[in-house]
């Protein structure tokens, strides 16, 4: 407490019963001018980390984005593709319950996709 009394106190004369020197005030001055240096270097690297974090979670993020919408847009090719064979087979006849089942099974991948 010594150190932050003679350096927040350019006046003071005795602390303690004891004489506050010249030497005493330097060594102050000196100890949080280190310390004022220390502090703003470390706050300058957590705000670089942070910013590094940020921009990496942005990174994933978007290559999450990317990978659900390549899926959906496989799943919404498949999904006409189903339609367009049930329509021609129904002007033809037959074969229409598995493309049914089929075609609800993408349609419930494209709503879960899409919900993501």
């Amino acid at each position: 407490y010594r150190t932050y009394l003679i350096f927040h106190l350019p006046r003071l004369a005795v602390l303690d019963t004891l004489a506050v020197t010249n030497d005493a005030r330097g060594l102050a001055e000196a100890t949080y001018m280190k310390k004022k240096m220390y502090y703003n270097m470390r706050i300058k690297t957590l705000q670089r980390n942070t910013t590094n974090v940020v921009r990496k979670l942005g990174e994933v993020r978007q290559a999450k984005v990317s990978q659900v919408n390549l899926n959906l847009n496989v799943l919404l090719r498949q999904q006409k593709d189903v339609e367009r064979e049930m329509h021609e087979l129904c002007s033809g006849g037959g074969g229409e319950p598995l493309l049914r089942d089929k075609l609800a099974v993408l349609r419930s991948g494209v709503q879960a996709k899409q919900a993501e």
